[in-house]
């Protein structure tokens, strides 16, 4: 599976350098111009990986954030913060950012956060699939049985 990433910065030259990199490295990509483009962009096209510039105009890196983590449908997209201000650090980390780096950004160091955000969002997806389905067994079996043979499947493990 191919994963999608959504740019969004202000500058248009740094959104078509980050698109273009990600893309020869093998990444769809999904650009937006500001906080609030970037939550419909989340919303409608649901990618998989967001970079996000730190200062915008209007809705700035850590109030687009706040209200991504605070839907249901964007909340558990990973978010790495690009910014050129430590003094944001804290607070975008407060915010639920995951990752964060540095302006000017290296390109192969974000790349590496990038491979490395996308390997635990597969294994929360992997988690959150198995307990999807444990819960479905327990709805769809019969209590008694569930616990016998879920017992039994523990002694054997």
């Amino acid at each position: 599976m191919v994963e999608k990433i959504l740019v969004v910065d202000d500058e248009q030259a740094i959104r078509d350098v980050l698109k273009t990199f990600l893309e020869k490295a093998g990444y769809p990509v999904i650009v937006a111009a500001n906080g609030m483009e970037a939550i419909r962009q989340a919303e409608s096209e649901n990618p998989h990986l967001i970079i996000l510039d730190a200062r915008m105009p209007d809705l700035d890196g850590v109030e687009t954030c706040l209200r991504l983590r605070s839907q249901p449908r964007t909340r558990s997209i990973p978010i790495i913060l690009a910014t050129g201000f430590k003094q944001v650090l804290l607070e975008a980390l407060d915010a639920g950012v995951d990752d964060f780096v540095m302006k000017p950004v290296r390109l192969a160091e974000l790349l590496l956060r990038i491979k490395g955000m996308l390997k635990v969002r597969h294994v929360e997806d992997g988690i959150e699939r198995a307990m999807a389905y444990t819960q479905e067994l327990r709805r769809t079996l019969p209590s008694r049985q569930f616990e016998r043979e879920g017992s039994t499947a523990l002694a054997m493990a």
